[in-house]
Parts: C-alpha cells; sequence; structure tokens
C-alpha cells in the first residue's frame, strides 16, 4: 500500500476495524517526518494532556478516536488551522510557540459523511488483516 502523504492543515483519517495496521501504519507515515505523538480523543480538551504532548514537539501528532464534541474539534482545527501554537509549558514563565503537528486520526469508527466531505480531513479506509 503506497503510503498517504501529510499536509499541514489535513488531517489525514485512517479508518478501519481493530487490528487492521493503522496505528502502526501511522506510526511509519509519521517517523518519515520526524517525531510521533500520540494522545486518545478524549484527551484532546484536557489542556494539560494537550500541553504535554505538544510540548514534545512533535512533527506528528497521532489522534486515536474520531472527535465527538465541538470542544474536541474545536482543538484539532486550531491544530490544523494555525502553522505555530502557543502552549504554556511547565516550569516556564511564558507561552512557547511551537511548530503545529501534522495530525494523523486512527478510528473504528464509521467515519461521517460529513468529515469524508470536509476540506480539513482526507480519509482513507483499511481494509481488515487477512487471516492465515
Amino acid at each position: 500500500m503506497k503510503t498517504p502523504p501529510l499536509e499541514q492543515g489535513i488531517a489525514l483519517i485512517l479508518a478501519g476495524p481493530q487490528g487492521c495496521g493503522k496505528t502502526r501504519l501511522a506510526h511509519l507515515i509519521g517517523s518519515r517526518h520526524g517525531g510521533v505523538a500520540g494522545i486518545d480523543v478524549s484527551r484532546l480538551g484536557d489542556n494539560r494532556d494537550l500541553r504535554d504532548v505538544l510540548g514534545t514537539t512533535p512533527a506528528v501528532l497521532i489522534v486515536d478516536g474520531l472527535p465527538k464534541g465541538r470542544e474536541q474539534l474545536d482543538v484539532l482545527k486550531s491544530i490544523l488551522g494555525n502553522p505555530t501554537l502557543s502552549i504554556r509549558l511547565p516550569y516556564q514563565p511564558r507561552a512557547a510557540t511551537v511548530k503545529s503537528p501534522l495530525v494523523i486520526i486512527c478510528t473504528d469508527e464509521i467515519v461521517p459523511q460529513a468529515l469524508r466531505e470536509a476540506r480539513r480531513y482526507r480519509v482513507v479506509d483499511m481494509p481488515a488483516r487477512a487471516t492465515a
């Protein structure tokens, strides 16, 4: 399978059943771009967790799961829509400016048509892994 390109401002969504290799592929793609960090979608709204992840300045952020609420969508929109982000790092008197990471979302959920048609997302449907 040819690895899909990553673009600033567009999240790559890898959708498929559990065990089909989404996370492995995300890490392979991400490692070609530099450092990789991951976060569960439920933690996107938690400023401390997000700060800790983005403070490592990953080139690629892997999000496990589809955003469910307005807050999670707003955080993703902020990451995708800005070339840099201002985050407050622990023990630092001022906010730091970091480059926004490229985003890969891994999900075993059905991707809604609205996300499939949105310009900020590119969906790749992954087939189930063949069993021997």
